[in-house]
């Protein structure tokens, strides 16, 4: 299929699907010109979506902060032998039953070794080289 077009120069003729190139512009040029532009593009796109997610996940993290706040507040008045956190290096919220008297750990909900598991996982899948595992004698 060949059209014509005459917007008052004559651009000539040419086929259907055939990219037109501007003048003065070569076609290496002009691909290269595009290919910057998508990849500037695509970019933008990216760092734009990374900053949403680590907004997102600074207001959860907050959100969950004042959750267990409020839930220590709420249960300190009927008892005073529970006690709610977020463990810090796993990233876990955690229930504690304290002796009253003492407030000596009596039981912990994830338990200690658990807590540490999960850090030792969270920290192995972070490294490139893989999951390696140690173990204590």
């Amino acid at each position: 299929m060949t059209v014509d077009i005459n917007l008052n120069n004559n651009l000539g003729t040419f086929e259907a699907g055939t990219p037109r190139r501007m003048p003065g512009v070569s076609g290496s040029e002009s691909a290269a010109n595009t290919a910057t532009s998508t990849n500037e593009a695509a970019e933008t796109v990216n760092a734009a979506r990374a900053q949403g997610q680590a907004t997102q996940r600074k207001e959860q993290e907050q959100s969950v902060r004042e959750s267990v706040e409020k839930l220590n507040e709420f249960i300190r008045p009927y008892v005073t032998s529970l006690q709610f956190s977020i463990d810090k290096d796993a990233g876990k919220f955690v229930v504690k039953i304290l002796d009253t008297e003492t407030k000596e750990v009596i039981k912990q909900f994830p338990s200690e070794k658990v807590l540490a598991l999960a850090k030792a996982l969270a920290e192995a899948m972070s490294k490139p080289e893989g999951l390696l595992v140690e173990q204590d004698a």
